[in-house]
């Protein structure tokens, strides 16, 4: 040492020890207890990795940087269940999120969607088909339901009703194999029958 005064390696009364500067522990190290740091952790090696086992209970887990991929793996079931790349985030099982989720991008989901609402700010549109073909979406001012692509827009129920708003009034009404009834002022008006139409 350039200070022979200096103290390298000192055990206190309590049993703790002092160690002035690094330790390198070629063969490893083992502790029982807790180890408490006041400054960074490194790891340092071709595949860096963090163990975590429960001595008590299964699953266990490792943390690890496999060629640039921050994995967390369940090493029971022998399953990666978050993995982080640079251009992606793949979590293997569902994600519960307590209190909501912002994104800022778009959602692409292969499987099925379950919620018990979704709300759509202005100009953003709910897309179905494989090319976009059908289109929901509220422009600020109006409400749009548009086919955009070859095929029809169809509408089919037993019996379809337009109403106002609240459904507190009635503008059309379709019955399958039955009338078509038109309504002004929820006052009907035009009802075809079997024979034509009765005004």
């Amino acid at each position: 040492a350039t200070n022979s005064n200096a103290d390298r390696f000192v055990i206190n009364t309590d049993g703790h020890i002092d160690i002035t500067g690094n330790v390198d522990f070629g063969a490893g190290i083992d502790v029982t207890g807790n180890i408490t740091a006041t400054g960074d952790l490194a790891i340092t090696s071709s595949l860096p990795k963090i163990s975590l086992t429960d001595s008590g209970d299964n699953p266990d887990y490792e943390i690890t940087n496999t060629n640039g991929s921050l994995n967390f793996k369940d090493t029971t079931n022998d399953a990666t269940r978050i993995s982080i790349q640079s251009s992606a985030t793949t979590i293997a099982n569902n994600l519960d999120c307590g209190a909501g989720i912002d994104v800022t991008g778009n959602i692409t989901a292969t499987g099925t969607i379950t919620s018990t609402g979704l709300i759509m700010a202005d100009n953003k549109s709910i897309l179905l088909g494989a090319s976009d073909d059908f289109r929901i979406r509220h422009t600020g001012s109006h409400s749009e339901i548009t086919d955009e692509g070859t095929g029809n827009l169809r509408l089919g129920s037993n019996q379809v009703i337009i109403g106002s708003p609240t459904f507190d009034e009635t503008s059309a009404k379709f019955t399958d194999d039955g009338s078509v009834e038109l309504y002004f002022n929820n006052s009907k008006k035009i009802e075809t029958k079997d024979y034509g139409a009765f005004i």
